[in-house]
């Protein structure tokens, strides 16, 4: 979860620490996610 909260905290900063600058971190995560699990790999890293 460090690596998550890292994104967003990271993310939210560039974007001035915004609401906008949270959800487009919790995006750009989630979408990390889907194309590592569907590259059969499963690894956020």
């Amino acid at each position: 979860m460090i690596f998550f909260e890292g994104i967003v905290v990271d993310a939210a900063t560039v974007y001035g620490g915004t609401i906008n600058g949270t959800l487009y971190a919790i995006d750009k995560f989630t979408k990390q996610m889907k194309w590592s699990f569907a590259a059969g790999g499963g690894n956020i890293w």
